[in-house]
């Protein structure tokens, strides 16, 4: 009986933090949790390339140029994936000189390894000089999408 309460106690825990964190953009530039420049590297990739922003271009993503771009990493078997482009299809009406780019992960192997992307939907709000500005997992929250999106366009 205690085991089971255990397990219990630690699946509302789970389900509470999932909740909290689900769908949130985060900032992405700098150093801050082990990325740099919005892109995962290990320790010897960092100390030969420090000061280097790895492009999208570089991992086979192709962006329009120029332009604020919402880079949605989507699946096949991802459920949520339509309603997250809804979502930002809803957002970027307001914002039409901001494009959205969607990539199956499947066919972009090593830019999901590169950009630890570990789950679908994944989104990144990419500036118009192709550097990673925010991310999200999960379902985008479209208050906080709406804000950053706006900001950015507003910046520009």
């Amino acid at each position: 009986m205690v085991a089971l309460a255990v397990v219990l106690l630690v699946v509302v825990a789970i389900a509470l933090l999932r909740g909290r964190f689900d769908g949130r953009l985060r900032a992405t530039g700098g150093e801050a949790a082990g990325l740099f420049g919005g892109l995962r590297r290990n320790r010897q990739d960092m100390d030969a390339a420090v000061g280097v922003d790895p492009a999208l271009d570089d991992l086979g993503i192709s962006l329009p140029v120029g332009k604020i771009t919402v880079v949605q990493f989507s699946g096949e078997f991802c459920a949520i994936c339509p309603q997250a482009r809804t979502v930002v299809e809803r957002v970027l009406r307001d914002h039409p000189d901001v494009a959205h780019v969607e990539v199956d992960v499947a066919d972009h192997i090593e830019a999901v390894r590169g950009l630890d992307i570990r789950r679908t939907p994944t989104l990144l709000i990419v500036d118009e000089r192709g550097r990673p500005v925010h991310r999200a997992s999960g379902m985008p929250r479209e208050a906080e999408l709406r804000q950053a999106v706006g900001d950015l366009a507003a910046r520009a």
